[in-house]
């Protein structure tokens, strides 16, 4: 469906996402972000 996602911030939602993009097949690449301390 996607070419590419990308997630900004993930903790436990944005993981989840990403997840399901990836085994329903909705994207080809994605791409996450997070802040590191």
């Amino acid at each position: 469906m996607f070419e590419k996602i990308a997630l900004v911030g993930i903790g436990l939602i944005g993981s989840s996402l990403a997840r399901v993009i990836r085994r329903e097949g909705l994207a080809r690449h994605v791409a996450i972000s997070t802040r590191s301390v």
